[in-house]
C-alpha cells in the first residue's frame, strides 16, 4: 500500500496506485472465471446425483462473488470520478483566488493535465 497522499498530489497517487489495483482485480475475475468453468466441467461430467446440490452451492457460491466483485469495482469508478470533480472544482478555485477571475471548463482541465494544481495552491495562500 502507498503512502496517503495530499491533496494536490491526489491525482497522481491514484494514478500510480489504480494500474495496481485493477490487475489485482482482473486476476480475481479470472480466478472467479476458472472456477466457475471447473464447475461446470464437474456438473457435466457427474453421474451422482449427490454432487448436484455441491455444484448448485459452488455456483450460487461464484455468483455472488462475481456480483459483489462487480460492486467493488463500480465503488472504485465512483471514487475516482469524485475526487476528479473535487480536484477540479479545487483548482477553479485556486485559480480564481490567485487571477480573481472565474476560469472556463477548457482552462481548467489544460491546468489539470499540465499539472499546475501545486502552484495555484501554493500562491493561493499568499493571497488569503
Amino acid at each position: 500500500m502507498l503512502p496517503r497522499p495530499s491533496m494536490t498530489s491526489m491525482p497522481a497517487w491514484m494514478v500510480t496506485s489504480l494500474p495496481p489495483s485493477r490487475r489485482l482485480i482482473k486476476l480475481i475475475k479470472l480466478h472467479l472465471k476458472c472456477l466457475d468453468c471447473t464447475n461446470a466441467a464437474n456438473y457435466s461430467l457427474s453421474d451422482c446425483r449427490t454432487t448436484i446440490s455441491t455444484n448448485l452451492t459452488c455456483t450460487s457460491i461464484i455468483a455472488g462473488l462475481c456480483k459483489k466483485l462487480k460492486d467493488s469495482m463500480d465503488g472504485i469508478n465512483e471514487l475516482w470520478k469524485r475526487v476528479s470533480i473535487d480536484y477540479r472544482e479545487a483548482m477553479e478555485w485556486w485559480y480564481y483566488k490567485v487571477t480573481k477571475e472565474k476560469p472556463d471548463k477548457e482552462m481548467v482541465e489544460a491546468l489539470v493535465a499540465m499539472g499546475e494544481g501545486e502552484r495555484f495552491m501554493q500562491r493561493s495562500w499568499w493571497y488569503r
